[in-house]
């Protein structure tokens, strides 16, 4: 679990009142604090989930300026085979998914650009959902991965009227083939937070 992960944790136990005793748990059975948590208050409704995101190019992306259609796949928690969990306030969510597809006109050098304005929804296993609105993104390129950070808000569903946070890292080596035979897919991990503002 990483560091960003912990800290998320940390700051949604925080604000849990203590009326009791009890304890949180993560979706894959792990116990992350001792706490008490009074359940006439779960609509404060927090999430933070680990996951792995799959993007895909038909066609491949090059350092040529071309129409591509790009589909982002995430899966988180207990929807993301093993590769992530999640922590919940609010609802019986263990996992969710989200799909979005746009056709657009790019190249390598703007590969991880989002575009603005655009509507997601997640689908949770509980049968709820939350659409996000892409606000705010930045695009921080290290030297060996990319990671895209995106600052959303939830307009509908579970966590409504929160903010909600999105980062996906790839590995920089995919991009390789930029230069000649493009770049068809990418595969990293993504971490989301819905939480009050």
């Amino acid at each position: 679990m990483s560091v960003k992960y912990r800290q998320a944790i940390i700051a949604v136990i925080a604000i849990l009142p203590v009326t009791g005793c009890g304890a949180v748990e993560t979706s894959d059975g792990g116990e992350v604090a001792s706490t008490s948590a009074d359940l006439s208050l779960l609509s404060l409704q927090s999430l933070i989930c680990e996951g792995r995101a799959v993007a895909t190019y038909d066609p491949p992306v090059t350092n040529t300026p071309q129409l591509t259609t790009v589909r982002v796949d995430v899966r988180y928690g207990s929807a993301s085979a093993g590769v992530g969990a999640c922590l919940v306030v609010g609802a019986p969510i263990t996992g969710g998914f989200r799909s979005s597809t746009v056709t657009l006109i790019t190249s390598c050098t703007e590969l991880l650009n989002s575009v603005p304005g655009l509507v997601t929804q997640y689908s949770w296993n509980d049968g709820s959902t939350s659409t996000t609105k892409a606000q705010i993104q930045m695009v921080n390129r290290l030297e060996s991965t990319s990671e895209i950070a995106e600052t959303d808000t939830v307009t509908s569903g579970f966590g409504k009227g929160h903010k909600a946070s999105l980062s996906i890292t790839y590995p920089n080596v995919a991009l390789d083939a930029c230069a000649t035979t493009g770049v068809s897919r990418l595969e990293g991990a993504s971490e989301l937070t819905i939480l009050p503002l």
